[in-house]
């Protein structure tokens, strides 16, 4: 389901946290990130810290930070997808 919240779109995805364990998630949908899907930094605690990657993201800003990344599934609807994660201090999940 997509929805505004004030002016901003939002979906409803599910993310698999660990093995068949899957959480849903309210994301704003982030037109200018191309990442994949970003999460809170808390949610590290639920991927194979072995698939792990320190990656370098340019903010809209011009500055660049590193965070750490890792690959997961996704379910929107019927469509399951496994895509790029990564992880940054925000309280709210992006998609793009």
């Amino acid at each position: 389901m997509t929805y505004l919240i004030g002016k901003h779109p939002y979906i409803n995805i599910e993310v698999e946290l660990q093995k068949d364990t899957w959480k849903k998630l309210e994301c704003l949908v982030d037109t200018g990130f191309s990442g994949g899907l970003s999460l809170p930094q808390e949610f590290e605690k639920y991927f194979d810290s072995r698939n792990f990657i320190e990656t370098f993201l340019q903010l809209a800003n011009g500055s660049e930070i590193a965070t750490t990344a890792t690959y997961g599934k996704v379910r929107f609807k019927n469509i399951q997808r496994e895509i790029d994660i990564i992880f940054m201090g925000s309280s709210e999940a992006l998609v793009g």
